[in-house]
């Protein structure tokens, strides 16, 4: 009985997530993101620039601005003071967290 109420609860938000796809449905609004990058040429920090030139992010309703910066504790020091929303990084910046920065870390 369980399986059968997650497997319909399964295609009920497949079904929505086609048809607002098919029907190209976009948010009224775009939120604005600021997202900072420990390096600007580091291989797992490229996603994001690939992702905003393809306007995938727009696609979604964010608007990014990407700001790059010349390692990861001065991209830390800018969440920590708020200016900036994400923070995308390599790992090491971990260690921040670890010592307790008021940041989350995924």
């Amino acid at each position: 009985m369980v399986r059968i109420l997650c497997r319909g609860r399964l295609l009920a938000a497949l079904a929505i997530t086609i048809g607002s796809i098919i029907t190209g449905w976009t948010p009224a609004t775009a939120a604005t993101l600021t997202v900072g990058k420990a390096a600007p040429n580091a291989d797992p920090i490229i996603p994001v620039n690939v992702g905003d030139k393809l306007g995938i992010f727009k696609r979604h309703g964010l608007e990014l601005t990407i700001v790059d910066f010349t390692g990861g504790s001065k991209m830390a020091q800018a969440m920590v003071a708020g200016s900036i929303d994400i923070g995308v990084g390599a790992g090491t910046e971990m260690a921040f967290v670890a010592k307790g920065a008021p940041m989350t870390a995924i």
